[in-house]
């Protein structure tokens, strides 16, 4: 039983076996514990010092975040209409291992997974400028359990699978840190930011489409453990929650 549940759901798929921080654990753990330290332990740090402007630091990774999305998002793009029929194929593991363009998908999943280490960046930034209200406890379960569940998902059932979600979050996060970026020049231009609530609207109708698919996905494919996927329509309807919560408290209570 051990054997079977070992390799159903936690077994290295062998295209990435070698790939930097995947067979391993060990490297993803300690990024996590790190992180989640940072986030529990720098505000009480922080609370000793001034705190940071990182004006020009915000600029410049905000940017960084924007051009990673949009590249992930062409060269997811570009995969999926390269393979005939890509909806049918996608269900089985097969087109992970076709010469081209079975690298292309890996390399476009491996991209999306280190996007979200990078990205671990934001609460980093919160806590160094002392924005502490914003490190909530949603803020840091959705960095932290988003980067364990691309992890586990590209080290066991990398590729083609994930295309849509990879397509769709990149796009959202497109218009998300471009959001971000614009803040980052002040007041002046803040004022003209009236379309953040939109941007959350953009993310409910998001874990809507990916509740769809995975549903969709959980009725056809004979491949992926039903289990797993299972775990993630239960992770999404978590996030959806939590994104609900937020939505209500920050733009409908104030229209009361």
């Amino acid at each position: 039983m051990w054997d079977t549940i070992y390799h159903r759901y936690y077994k290295t798929e062998d295209l990435v076996k070698d790939w930097p921080l995947i067979d391993n654990p060990l490297p993803i753990l300690t990024i996590i514990v790190s992180y989640l330290s940072v986030a529990l332990y720098g505000q009480t740090i922080m609370k000793r010092f001034n705190a940071l402007g990182l004006r020009s630091f915000m600029f410049f990774y905000n940017l960084s975040v924007i051009i990673w999305c949009l590249l992930v998002t062409v060269l997811s793009l570009q995969a999926v209409f390269a393979v005939p029929n890509f909806w049918k194929v996608h269900l089985g593991r097969k087109l992970i291992s076709e010469a081209g363009i079975g690298q292309k998908f890996l390399l476009v999943h491996y991209l999306y997974l280190l996007s979200k280490i990078y990205e671990l960046l934001d609460t980093i930034i919160f806590v160094l400028r002392k924005k502490f209200n914003q490190v909530s406890l949603f803020h840091v379960y959705h960095h932290a359990s988003i980067l364990i569940i691309e992890w586990h998902h590209f080290k066991t059932y990398p590729g083609p699978m994930a295309m849509p979600l990879v397509i769709l979050n990149s796009i959202v996060h497109v218009f998300m840190y471009g959001y971000y970026f614009l803040s980052s020049f002040g007041p002046k231009v803040q004022k003209y930011l009236w379309w953040k609530k939109y941007i959350t609207q953009m993310q409910l109708i998001q874990l809507a489409i990916y509740f769809a698919y995975f549903t969709w996905f959980r009725g056809y494919t004979t491949i992926y453990p039903r289990g797993l996927i299972d775990c993630y329509i239960l992770y999404n309807f978590t996030i959806f929650g939590f994104f609900c919560h937020f939505y209500v408290k920050e733009y409908r209570k104030k229209n009361i």
